[in-house]
């Protein structure tokens, strides 16, 4: 199993999210961040955390990439490039081409 490096500015996930809400939202309170911070630790750490399942891509994104493949091959462009472009096999491209 290859093993992806955690990001440089952050070494736990928890604490990412956190900090990209206060970034976000100027108004929450440092002490509301590190209740919420808290509570999702309580709920999710220890076992929990090594079967949690975290998407690339939401349903609306894929959604929306998927369109774009489709909207690009009718467009003229080849298979393989598509392939490169939105890092896809080739195969899955004809999925999401053969796909209603």
């Amino acid at each position: 199993m290859v093993r992806q490096k955690k990001p440089k500015s952050q070494d736990d996930i928890v604490d990412d999210v956190i900090r990209r809400l206060v970034e976000q939202l100027p108004d929450m309170s440092v002490d509301v961040a590190l209740r919420i911070a808290k509570e999702v630790r309580h709920d999710w750490a220890g076992e929990y955390s090594r079967i949690c399942y975290i998407a690339k891509i939401t349903d609306s994104m894929r959604s929306q990439r998927n369109d774009a493949i489709v909207r690009d091959y009718l467009a003229g462009e080849r298979i393989s490039f598509l392939s490169r472009r939105y890092n896809l096999s080739e195969r899955r491209i004809k999925q999401i081409l053969k796909s209603p």
